[in-house]
């Protein structure tokens, strides 16, 4: 049975492999590692590493809710399971899945199109 290895052996695993001359599978059976679990947890370790966005690509907008009335006539709880790069928002009876990272301007477009095609609630 193999030992159940932590964060911070992970992290040192795959620091050695990338010193390496070897392929990742290769260092796996090299170091008597799952190949399996290695790709697995080379794939977690950078995605902990990946830097966060840049300050400057990001925009907070305002959105005022006004005219309703009430809250429940236009906007609904979110019930679907969205991955954690998804935003869901609802305007009047539209749903809308918006990718994190779109374009700012253009979600703000849309909302307002949205808004406008639809009337008030």
């Amino acid at each position: 049975m193999h030992p159940r290895h932590n964060r911070r052996w992970w992290r040192d695993a795959v620091a050695r492999w990338q010193q390496s001359a070897l392929t990742a599978g290769q260092f796996a059976v090299a170091n008597n590692i799952c190949p399996d679990n290695f790709r697995w947890w080379r794939r977690e370790i950078a995605r902990e590493q990946a830097p966060a966005p840049a300050a400057e690509h990001l925009q907070l907008v305002r959105v005022d809710v006004t005219g309703l009335a009430s809250v429940g006539d236009c906007v609904q709880a979110a019930t679907a399971v969205l991955p954690p790069q998804m935003v869901l928002a609802h305007v009047g009876p539209a749903e809308l899945r918006i990718a994190v990272g779109t374009d700012v301007a253009y979600v703000g477009a849309l909302i307002a199109a949205i808004g406008q095609a639809v009337g008030p609630c």
